[in-house]
């Protein structure tokens, strides 16, 4: 089975936009070795997998997708979660706060970052790269760290992704 829930698991129909699930005899209880993770729930019908995608059902059956719920890309064919990038950059001493991106599309995207530093404690972006290569898999190491003073902000005090400027210099003129 395959339904749209919304945040607490709890299918509203036709038309409503919410998080896509699947369900059935299929779906394990976790997974191996950690069989509480959040990615499975047990819903009024049975064991779900949510799958962190957003959708909505149309009258005739027909599931839309509507893209990611996180922050997961898919970047030459590994899954990517940009949070667990970020998360990583800031157990560096000299990182206050976190931002990573995609920059371009197909062959030319690329992860991108920028770092707010602790005051008067400005890492360098190679030492910030070395110390990422020994927590991360080569493919989630930012190709471009900028190090700034502090990030930019939204009304609701989360980092403002779209103020940040371009950091892949095939980017920069665009």
């Amino acid at each position: 089975r395959i339904d749209v829930v919304d945040h607490q698991g709890i299918p509203r129909g036709i038309g409503f936009a919410g998080e896509i699930v699947i369900a059935g005899a299929g779906v394990a209880k976790g997974y191996v070795g950690n069989l509480t993770h959040p990615s499975f729930a047990t819903l009024p019908w049975g064991r779900a997998y949510l799958t962190k995608d957003r959708g909505r059902l149309r009258a005739d059956g027909t599931l839309i997708f509507e893209g990611r719920m996180d922050r997961q890309i898919k970047l030459r064919g590994h899954r990517i979660e940009l949070g667990d990038i970020e998360a990583q950059l800031e157990k560096h001493p000299q990182v206050l706060q976190a931002a990573a991106r995609v920059e371009g599309e197909g062959d030319l995207a690329t992860i991108v970052a920028h770092v707010a530093h602790t005051e008067g404690h400005a890492p360098q972006e190679d030492d910030l790269r070395k110390f990422l290569g020994a927590l991360l898999p080569e493919v989630m190491v930012p190709t471009w760290i900028a190090v700034r003073a502090h990030m930019p902000q939204t009304p609701n005090g989360k980092v403002d992704l779209a103020a940040l400027p371009l950091l892949a210099p095939e980017r920069r003129d665009a």
